[in-house]
Formats: structure tokens, sequence, C-alpha cells
């Protein structure tokens, strides 16, 4: 057995399904004994008809055993893919309860051809059961991406772990990537009992009664069930308490007013600041 030939050979590729032939490639310089080598040919396929063809790899070397030297393989060309992905949802990882936050969808076509046909971006709260909202992309191009924003009320959500999920509604190729999910914690919204005013007379007498009238609120994002109290110090005499006054709880966004009748006898002769 001797050794190849230091002459040059080729190696052809054929699609002999269309009677084309895809490349040729040549081998220098020769080939010892036991020795192999490869080369790789681009087949370019857009003009080729869709379906089985037949490649066929030939050596040209004229040698001792003729038989071997052509081989074949079979490949399907198909047409190009439609692949529309939901590639990601950005959303927050926790929403206070009652706020309304922003999701972002975006979807791209990841497919081998463009998509010149409608189709519909669905948001839907999978935990409450509920769509959260639907928007519509009119077509995307090859290799493209848009991003459709959904505002989501949490009024009504439970406090716990939502899994949010996005779907898009084209009937591609691939339906493995049409939708995706995430996890958005609702939590509860703080208790918050705020001083919503106070007023008083801008003068008195000593010795006077003088009204002083203080409005609180909750502007928290829970009811308060729980009594608490309202107290009304002077300032000016070292925070000395003038009241005391108790609130049996406020709802939501509720408020309650409360006047305190402050005895001035013993107030010193000038500005008094009175504070909650």
């Amino acid at each position: 057995m001797a050794d190849l030939p230091s002459a040059s050979v080729d190696f052809v590729l054929t699609d002999a399904t269309d009677s084309v032939t895809i490349g040729t490639e040549t081998v220098t310089g020769g080939l010892t004994v036991g020795g192999s080598t490869s080369r790789t040919f681009s087949w370019n396929t857009t003009s080729v008809a869709l379906g089985s063809h037949t490649l066929v790899g030939t050596q040209t070397l004229t040698d001792d055993s003729a038989a071997n030297n052509q081989s074949s393989t079979t490949v399907s060309v198909k047409p190009p893919s439609t692949d529309i992905a939901v590639t990601g949802i950005g959303a927050p990882a926790s929403v206070t309860q009652g706020s309304t936050p922003t999701i972002g969808v975006t979807v791209q076509n990841v497919g081998g051809q463009n998509v010149s046909s409608s189709f519909d971006v669905v948001l839907t709260d999978a935990t409450a059961g509920v769509t959260i909202g639907t928007q519509t992309v009119t077509g995307l191009a090859l290799g493209t991406s848009t991003t459709r924003n959904f505002t989501w009320n949490t009024t009504n959500a439970s406090v716990e772990a939502h899994n949010l999920v996005a779907t898009q509604s084209l009937s591609d190729d691939n339906a493995a990537n049409n939708q995706s999910s995430v996890t958005v914690s609702v939590i509860a919204a703080p208790a918050d009992i705020a001083l919503a005013s106070i007023t008083a007379p801008s003068q008195v007498t000593v010795g006077d009664t003088a009204p002083v009238v203080v409005t609180v609120q909750n502007v928290g994002g829970q009811d308060v069930n729980n009594n608490f109290d309202v107290v009304l110090t002077d300032g000016t005499a070292g925070n000395a308490v003038l009241g005391t006054q108790t609130i049996p709880g406020l709802v939501m966004g509720a408020s309650a007013t409360r006047t305190f009748n402050w005895n001035t006898a013993g107030a010193a002769e000038r500005a008094s600041g009175g504070t909650f």
C-alpha cells in the first residue's frame, strides 16, 4: 500500500437531486497511508427546492478501487421557520397592594422569515386567574423585537406571590417559546396615620380657654383597627402635655378630628407652639 501521490486531488460535492455542483475543494501535498483529511462546503439553499436532497461527495483521483471513491447523504430542505418568541418580562420583584406597576413584555422574531400578520401579546395573573391586558403587534421583521407595557392594578390582588404569564398568540413552528412567566410578590401596604392639620387662635389672653382642633387621617394602605392616642403638647413650655384623646381606630382614607380645650392659665406671655 503506497502513500497518496503528491499530485493535487479534487473533492467534489454535488446535489444529485437538482443535478448541480455545490463546490469543489482541492487537496494538495498527497496523503500518507492511513491518513485522512476533510473539506467543508457551504451549501446555499436559498433557491433549492423543498424536499429531500441527495448530496454526493466524490474524490477525483484515479486509484485501484473506484467503489469507495464516492459517498452520499440525504438532507431534507424545509421552508424557513416562523417563530415568534416571548424573550423577556420586566417586572419588579415585589409591589405594594393597591399600586399600579408597569410590566414590560418583549417578543422577538427568532425564526427564518418576516412575520407580516398581526398577533396578540396577552399578560395574565395565573394566580388570580385574570387577564391583566392584551396588546396587538402588527407584524415583526426577521430578527427584530418589540416590547409592550402593561399596567397592573393590584388593588384587588391578594397578598401573596403572583405568577404573571405572558403569551403570544401567533401559531408558529415552535410553541415551546410562545410563553414566559415571572413571579411578583404583592405585599400589604403599611399603616400610616398622619397629622392632617392643627388649627388654633392666632393669639389668646392668659387665662382664656382656647380651642385647638387637630385632624388625623389614615393615609396608609390598610385599616387601623386598634385604638391610638392624639396628644397635644406645648412645645414652648417644655412639651408639657395639654391633653390626650383616644381614637378607636380609623379605616383606610378616613379622617377624625379632635378638639382640645387649652386652659392658658399660667401660660407664659409669649408665642406658644403646640405640637402633636
